[in-house]
């Protein structure tokens, strides 16, 4: 079972948005570097350069395994922002 598997339905949806968010990145960053690579990086970058919701399952996972590194950084509850400290409580 995957990590993200075991998280209630509520944290699930969490995920899914910030699959979606990791892979919006992802794309903006490829767009960026196409220029530079070689042909056959960019078109396998290209096959995968599609809206979140039409990935393969295989391709969001990708982009869940990043979205759990974010999650993991919210999920320690850390009380005070370190950039602005501000208190959330």
């Amino acid at each position: 079972m995957k990590e993200w598997e075991k998280l209630s339905p509520e944290h699930r949806q969490i995920i899914e948005e910030l699959a979606d968010i990791e892979h919006k990145q992802w794309w903006s960053w490829t767009l960026a570097l196409e220029p530079k690579m070689p042909k056959e990086v960019v078109a396998r970058w290209k096959r995968k350069q599609i809206p979140y919701s039409e990935l393969s399952e295989m391709d969001k996972d990708l982009d869940r395994r990043w979205a759990m590194v974010v999650y993991s950084v919210f999920e320690k509850g850390l009380p005070v922002c370190r950039w602005c400290g501000h208190d959330p409580t």
